[in-house]
């Protein structure tokens, strides 16, 4: 197809501020990805926005079944950056983004999880 740009499975952008780090979740407008390599500012980052991911942080007091819905925790943002997190809050006025869905349990006390990112149903909150 002539029109096709590429899979849908990743984003390229132009890194504005603060260098990204391989591996770790950002936020580009409303989508949240994993980082597939390390991008200086000035570089061109890659963020995976489909795919299956292991020892994702999250916060570590939330307890997380598999299936249950995770959100990229914007009031520790830090996207791109080793202090980027995932949560089980929607948090107030929907300010979090809608990750995937937690592809393994962790308990309170478990520093990480298993993500589908891209996966599963999101809340749309209009403002």
């Amino acid at each position: 197809m002539k029109n096709q740009k590429r899979d849908g499975n990743s984003l390229e952008f132009v890194v504005a501020s603060t260098n990204r780090l391989s591996g770790k979740l950002d936020v580009v407008g409303n989508l949240v990805g994993i980082h597939a390599k390390d991008a200086a500012i000035g570089e061109t980052a890659v963020l995976w926005l489909r795919g299956a991911f292991k020892d994702i942080p999250k916060v570590t007091t939330d307890v997380i079944a598999i299936g249950d819905p995770l959100y990229f925790d914007i009031a520790n943002a830090g996207g791109g950056t080793a202090t980027a997190r995932l949560t089980k809050a929607l948090g107030g006025s929907g300010v979090n983004r809608f990750a995937g869905i937690a592809d393994s349990a962790a308990g309170n006390g478990a520093t990480v999880v298993d993500l589908l990112l891209g996966v599963g149903s999101q809340t749309v909150v209009q403002t």
